[in-house]
């Protein structure tokens, strides 16, 4: 069973041990409003005949309801006035309390960087969208089974974003999921090893989809998705991604196309011992090539049969 374990090294981890740091205390004043931090590392701000306690204030509006993009700062402490003032290296605290500077959470797909270089949530799981006048099979939600399927809402409405977007993201990229599986089950009020059962369950059934879509084209999944992990995996955790926001295998079906253009390299026996479908008369192989003898358009090599759809690879 593909068990989506593939590497991205330019993924960030949001809540990844961090360095500590020692905060500049005292004033630090610059050109504009006298600031001052103490050791703790928190900011106050002096503007005659006001102080402006950033923490305390950011507080203040989250009780109130404000978007957490709202109540952004610098790295220093300095509170960002407007969304259009947010850079990649703005620091943002998330409706669980917990800070994340905001090109890590562009990373993780939380948030997206818009053309103007403004920033904006990302579609998440619980957003509506609409739907095509027609269903394609491009676009169409792959669903789970009833019970999972319900499984799968049921955490959507309870578990914050931070969390299923930072545990998607740790999936797409193989790596230990334990910590967000810690803080989904605090915050559905489950035991962890529940919850780990329930995330077990929702992963094996997106697995089993993901290896079908494969399967389904003829191509051996095991031996696509070994393919895909080494050559193409930042495209693999996209295709991932999809499929569990957008809820569509069309990703995987488009890497599986491109592991069956090279597959006259990486594995030429399967395709001369495999059933190919009508039209193809006889594949044999030239030299570094696969040539395949055709009904209708006669000699043409592997690729070339591959991208007009001609193909398939199945058993004898």
């Amino acid at each position: 069973m593909y068990d989506y374990n593939t590497y991205d090294e330019g993924m960030s981890n949001i809540y990844a041990p961090k360095e500590p740091v020692t905060p500049r205390t005292g004033d630090i004043s610059t050109n504009g409003p006298g600031m001052t931090c103490d050791s703790s590392g928190r900011l106050t701000i002096h503007h005659e005949p006001t102080t402006y306690d950033v923490w305390d204030e950011q507080q203040k509006a989250r009780r109130n309801g404000a978007h957490y993009l709202d109540t952004a700062r610098t790295a220093s402490g300095t509170p960002i006035m407007g969304r259009d003032g947010l850079t990649e290296d703005s620091i943002v605290t998330l409706r669980d309390g917990t800070e994340a500077r905001v090109k890590d959470m562009v990373a993780a797909g939380i948030l997206t960087k818009n053309p103007d270089g403004t920033f904006s949530e990302a579609t998440s799981p619980n957003t509506s969208q609409e739907k095509p006048s027609q269903d394609t099979p491009e676009s169409r939600e792959e669903l789970l089974d009833e019970g999972n399927e319900k499984m799968l809402h049921a955490l959507g409405s309870m578990v914050d974003e931070s969390t299923i977007f930072g545990a998607l993201d740790r999936i797409a990229a193989g790596d230990d999921i334990e910590n967000y599986i810690g803080r989904a089950a605090s915050q559905v009020g489950k035991e962890p090893g529940e919850m780990a059962e329930i995330v077990g369950n929702l992963r094996s059934q997106f697995e089993s989809q993901a290896y079908k879509a494969v399967s389904d084209m003829g191509i051996d999944p095991d031996e696509c998705f070994e393919w895909v992990r080494e050559n193409m995996p930042r495209e693999l955790h996209k295709a991932i991604m999809d499929h569990a926001v957008s809820r569509t295998t069309a990703g995987y079906k488009a890497l599986a196309g491109e592991f069956m253009a090279d597959l006259d390299k990486v594995n030429p026996e399967a395709i001369l011992n495999a059933d190919l479908g009508e039209g193809i008369l006889e594949a044999r192989q030239v030299g570094n090539e696969i040539v395949l003898l055709t009904a209708t358009n006669g000699e043409i090599n592997w690729k070339t049969a591959v991208k007009m759809g001609i193909v398939k690879v199945g058993r004898k």
